[in-house]
């Protein structure tokens, strides 16, 4: 069974890691962003502007944080 991953953020960094985690064969299984527009970017995963819907999912094993820099902290608080 893959490792299950929730992304928070996509922009950049966050399209960015969801590539890398295809190539590792992790399923993506969430993106969670503020702009309900990325939801049109994604084809698997689950779009949420919730966190709390991805961290609740007993299949999301780790969390990448893609936001801004100095959001970290609030996002890891959550």
């Amino acid at each position: 069974m893959a490792l299950g991953l929730a992304i928070v953020g996509y922009g950049r960094a966050g399209r960015v890691q969801r590539e890398a985690a295809a190539a590792a064969g992790v399923d993506v299984l969430h993106v969670v962003d503020e702009r309900a527009s990325v939801e049109a970017q994604l084809d698997q995963a689950r779009f949420s502007r919730d966190l709390a819907l991805a961290l609740a999912d007993p299949a999301v094993a780790a969390v990448a944080v893609c936001t801004p820099t100095a959001t970290h902290a609030a996002v890891a608080r959550a």
